[in-house]
């Protein structure tokens, strides 16, 4: 199930189609951009507006999945965070309940993409998931 602000379709219609020599037309890229920025909007209006994490006062599962749902595009080159300082300190907030070493640990392989992606060195999926990937991305809204 996807977050209710998931940034999956901005990752394929951005970054996967490509990949796979898709390319999906820029209006559907920045629809989907847009719908990042009004869900992490609501996001921090509902959730955020008045407590540390989005449940409440102590971290749970939701900021854990929610906190890896956004590193996604960080790591994509759309730094979702900047001009957000309640989402900043929020993400601050949970990689301090974390520590250092385990965000490290974590974010490592997918900030990897970012240096990759820029160098435009991104591995081509296999042609056996280009299928499911298609499918994916006409579904795309």
């Amino acid at each position: 199930m996807a977050s209710p602000f998931s940034c999956v379709p901005w990752i394929y219609s951005k970054v996967l189609g490509p990949l796979i020599g898709v390319q999906v037309p820029e209006e559907k890229v920045e629809r989907n951009r847009n719908s990042m920025v009004l869900a992490l909007q609501r996001l921090e209006d509902k959730f955020l507006r008045d407590r540390a994490f989005i449940a409440g006062q102590q971290v749970t599962l939701a900021d854990l999945m929610s906190l890896e749902e956004l590193i996604q595009p960080v790591a994509l080159g759309c730094n979702l965070f900047e001009g957000r300082p309640q989402l900043t300190a929020w993400r601050e907030r949970v990689e301090a309940f974390l520590g250092a070493e385990l965000c490290q640990e974590a974010h490592n392989p997918i900030m990897s993409v970012l240096g990759q992606a820029a160098k435009k060195t991104l591995p081509v999926p296999p042609p056996e998931a280009h299928a499911s990937m298609m499918l994916r991305i006409a579904r795309i809204p």
